[in-house]
């Protein structure tokens, strides 16, 4: 037998989620109740045997642009999103938008106006944390794409497709979720910048699951060839210093953190003197302190002019 989710009881609120979740989820007043268009979407074993908790989205866009769940925004340009809780939805299980789900900017799909659009679904996966305090919630744990729900690996979501709403019309549109996003790959080490990870028992402990804390390490000139050398150190810490470009495939270091990188390595260093940069990310969902340990070169250290990337 299939399940059929509508207004199901809401998951634990998340802090981190974007305004456009706030907005769907806060908005008063019951939507338009004048359409029987409904959107259906499912998922098969191919994807997950087991159930999933979670956001799910539909998203609808007047363009083809860009894919629906890249446009949405909180601003005037944004395309329509509207969302639904689900707890165990299995393989199969019919998730359904109808008039009474909210959205984004529009309150309902019965608002939509009558022409062609492009229609995608996607499923923000939630774990469960059964934490130190005593307290269960379910939450979306980053992994690695800095809480960009569109960009989360392991979330399933459609293929767009292309089709006529009309809401004065008794549609029933069907959407299969087809695909998952794939892992965000490690990014490359070179002779200069490394990356370390590793396990925090405290928040491992607090939040009931591994949890991680990573660094991305930039090595000054002659740091092999000098085991013995003491270095300034630099530490830098930001939030998700690692974007990721190309629909996450691939990394790059934000300008900012490069700007910040020259300015402390080179700029602002003597000739006889190098420095050695921390800059530290994190896997988990906890902040982590900040320090700085400054140590002086005890020898002559060579500019670096060998491009970062």
């Amino acid at each position: 037998m299939r399940k059929r989710y509508r207004k199901n009881p809401a998951l634990p609120a998340v802090l981190f989620l974007s305004f456009v979740f706030f907005a769907i989820g806060c908005q008063t007043g019951g939507p338009d109740q004048r359409t029987n268009l409904r959107f259906t979407v499912t998922f098969s074993e191919e994807l997950s045997k087991e159930p999933l908790d979670g956001r799910l989205l539909l998203m609808i866009s007047s363009n083809d642009k860009a894919e629906p769940r890249y446009q949405i925004s909180d601003g005037p340009d944004t395309q329509l999103v509207f969302g639904i809780n689900v707890e165990g939805m299995s393989p199969g299980d019919e998730a359904v938008i109808d008039s009474q789900v909210f959205g984004y900017p529009l309150k309902s799909i019965s608002e939509i106006p009558n022409g062609t659009y492009f229609v995608q679904a996607l499923l923000h996966k939630y774990e469960t944390f059964d934490r130190a305090d005593g307290h269960t919630v379910k939450l979306p744990m980053d992994r690695g794409e800095g809480q960009r729900w569109n960009q989360a690996p392991g979330n399933l979501y459609s293929t767009p497709v292309k089709t006529s709403i009309d809401p004065e019309k008794g549609q029933k549109i069907e959407i299969k979720m087809d695909k998952e996003i794939p892992p965000i790959p490690d990014p490359p080490e070179t002779k200069y910048i490394k990356h370390i990870k590793i396990q925090s028992k405290l928040l491992t402990e607090f939040w009931g699951r591994p949890m991680h804390l990573g660094a991305h390490i930039l090595l000054p000139e002659g740091f092999e060839e000098h085991p013995n050398t003491k270095y300034p150190l630099i530490i830098f810490h930001g939030h998700f210093p690692i974007l990721s470009a190309d629909s996450g495939r691939s990394h790059r270091i934000k300008a900012q953190s490069l700007n910040t990188v020259k300015d402390l390595m080179w700029k602002g260093t003597t000739s006889s003197s190098s420095s050695m940069l921390i800059n530290f990310t994190r896997t988990g969902q906890e902040p982590i302190s900040r320090g700085c340990l400054s140590l002086k070169s005890s020898m002559p250290i060579p500019t670096m002019t060998t491009p970062m990337l």
